[in-house]
């Protein structure tokens, strides 16, 4: 029985790129690219993805599983067919965090302590940030435990930020509004969000938090900062696989690639 539980939110469709997570990044589709550094830690957590696209379902299962069911692969992996009501444009993470929590309890008999969220948009993550958050779940996490990781914002610094008043003018925004004139350098430091990793407490996850306000965390520098959200992301995401050697698909990548 483990203490913790991966979730790989896969679901079909989006705004920005179509079927999105399932696109390939080094010849390996994002969401396998998740599944694999999820592995890393497969001797303390289950792991469970979570998506509505039947094709990939069937390609992991042999079969199609009914809507919300749960079954576990050959490698003992948790595969969960995602209900309508979770897989909408306007459907929320934490929504679903939420029905997975107890929807693998009656699954594998297992409430688990704190759930590490992978999104499959973040298609970098090496062995060390790996190593890291294994330690953080081992020596750290707890059921009130929050984790999130991020990247630096000085290029989207609010400082340097304009509203719009009407169709051809635009004001600062107040926020920062005595660093406009300054250097990019001389601003306050803020951090955005990166995607790459989140740790939630059941607590939170029953109270539908996603982080408290004073979060443990950590930075990720570009590349593997990234994080899918255009075609733009992709491209430099497809250029820079054949460079990071710490991910752990990059072995892969280079199979695929001969």
């Amino acid at each position: 029985m483990k203490k913790f539980l991966i979730v790989i939110p896969a679901r079909s469709g989006s705004k920005g790129i179509l079927n999105k997570n399932f696109e390939t990044v080094g010849g390996i589709a994002l969401v396998d690219r998740s599944i694999l550094h999820a592995r890393q830690m497969a001797d303390i957590a289950d792991i469970c993805v979570s998506t509505d696209n039947i094709p990939f379902l069937e390609s992991k299962l042999n079969f199609v599983p009914e809507e919300d069911q749960i079954l576990r692969n050959e490698e003992g992996i948790f595969f969960h067919r995602r209900p309508k009501k979770l897989s909408q444009d306007e459907s929320l993470i934490m929504d679903l965090l939420y029905h997975l929590v107890f929807s693998c309890k009656e699954f594998s008999k297992t409430l688990h302590e704190s759930i590490v969220l992978l999104q499959p948009t973040s298609p970098f993550r090496s062995n060390s940030e790996l190593n890291r958050v294994r330690g953080v779940l081992e020596n750290e996490a707890n059921s009130l435990f929050s984790l999130v990781t991020f990247r630096d914002a000085m290029d989207v610094h609010p400082a340097r930020m304009y509203r719009q008043i009407n169709p051809s003018n635009f004001t600062i925004l107040e926020t920062f509004s005595e660093f406009s004139q300054r250097r990019r350098q001389d601003c306050p430091p803020l951090f955005l969000r990166d995607g790459g990793y989140y740790i939630l407490g059941r607590d939170l996850v029953e109270h539908k938090i996603q982080a408290v306000s004073k979060t443990k965390g950590f930075i990720r520098d570009f590349p593997y900062s990234i994080n899918i959200d255009s075609q733009e992301d992709l491209i430099i995401a497809e250029i820079m696989a054949k460079e990071i050697t710490e991910d752990p698909n990059w072995r892969f990548s280079c199979e695929n690639n001969r």
